[in-house]
């Protein structure tokens, strides 16, 4: 990951906490660096709200479902 230059591994480096030999990061900064990486990409959308339908006529376009504590039965 890092001769690939990771995005990811990066910012694990910078949120970094003391583990021996292994790569331990601090969660909550972990995860801030890494939402505002997603949010400042111009070629990505989030949305935070609930989503009924996805729209299929668009074949180059990726879609990523995440869904948290409050997924709606639906």
């Amino acid at each position: 990951m890092r001769r690939a230059n990771s995005v990811l591994l990066r910012e694990a480096d910078a949120s970094a906490v003391p583990a021996g030999h292994a790569l331990a990061v601090d969660r909550v900064e972990f995860s801030k660096r890494v939402a505002t990486l997603l949010e400042d990409n111009p070629r990505i959308t989030i949305r935070r709200e609930e989503i009924t339908s996805l729209d299929e006529n668009e074949p180059d376009t990726i879609t990523i479902l995440a869904s948290g504590p409050l997924t709606s039965a639906a």
